[in-house]
C-alpha cells in the first residue's frame, strides 16, 4: 500500500511497472496463495505419513512468497530510478519526502526478505535440521526482524503522502513554462509499458 501512496503522492504512474490502481491487489493476492499453499503443507504434515511432502508444499509456498516480494522490490527500485531519471518536476514533490518513505520502504523489505529467507532455509533442512532444533534461530531471524519493522513503521510511518498536485514550472520572471513546447515535458509519459495482468 505504501509504494502506491508514493508513486500517486508523485504523480508517477507512468514510471512505475504495475498501475498503482492494482499494485497492492497484485501483491496481496501472492501473499495469500503462499499462505494457502503454505497452509496445505502443514495440513499434510500434521497429519504424520506425509510430512515429507508437507514441507516440500510449504517450502514451495515460501518460495512463491519470496518470488512476489521481489517483484514488489524490482517494482518499487524500477519506479524510483525511472521517476527520478525521466521526471522533469521531480524535484517539486520533495516536500512529501517521497524519498525518505521509499528508503524507509526498502529498509523494512530487506528485513522481510531475510525473515522469508530464514524460513526457506529452516523448512527447507527439515524436521531434523539445526534451524528448527534450535529456538534462538526463530528470535534472531524471524521474531526480530519483524519487531524491527514495526518499529520502523512506527517512527517513520509516511502519513505525508497525499496526492498533491502537479506544481507548474515558472521562470526567474515568473512566467509559466510550458514545458511540452520545450521538449521537456514527461518524456516517458505513458512510455513504460505497464505489467497488465
Amino acid at each position: 500500500m505504501v509504494l502506491g501512496r508514493i508513486i500517486r503522492a508523485v504523480h508517477g504512474d507512468a514510471y512505475s511497472l504495475i498501475r498503482p490502481n492494482i499494485l497492492t491487489k497484485i501483491f496481496v493476492l501472492g501473499d495469500v496463495v503462499s499462505f494457502c499453499v503454505q497452509g496445505g503443507g502443514a495440513g499434510l504434515m500434521a497429519t504424520g505419513g506425509n510430512a515429507d511432502t508437507g514441507e516440500k508444499i510449504i517450502v514451495g509456498g515460501l518460495l512463491i512468497q519470496i518470488i512476489m516480494f521481489g517483484l514488489f522490490i524490482a517494482t518499487a527500485v524500477l519506479f524510483q530510478t525511472r521517476y527520478q531519471k525521466y521526471k522533469v518536476a521531480a524535484p517539486a514533490f520533495d516536500a512529501t519526502g517521497w524519498r525518505a518513505s521509499m528508503f524507509m520502504l526498502y529498509g523494512v523489505s530487506a528485513l522481510i526478505m531475510i525473515r522469508s529467507v530464514f524460513r526457506v532455509v529452516e523448512f527447507a533442512a527439515g524436521q531434523d535440521g539445526y534451524l528448527l532444533k534450535n529456538e534462538w534461530t526463530v528470535y534472531v531471524f524471524d521474531s526480530v526482524p519483524m519487531w524491527a519493522v514495526m518499529v520502523i513503521f512506527f517512527v517513520w510511518y509516511p502519513d505525508n503522502l497525499k496526492p498533491t498536485q502537479e506544481v507548474p514550472w515558472v521562470n526567474s520572471d515568473e512566467t509559466e513554462v510550458n514545458l511540452a513546447e520545450q521538449g521537456q515535458g514527461d518524456v516517458f509519459r505513458g512510455g513504460f509499458p505497464y505489467l497488465d495482468i
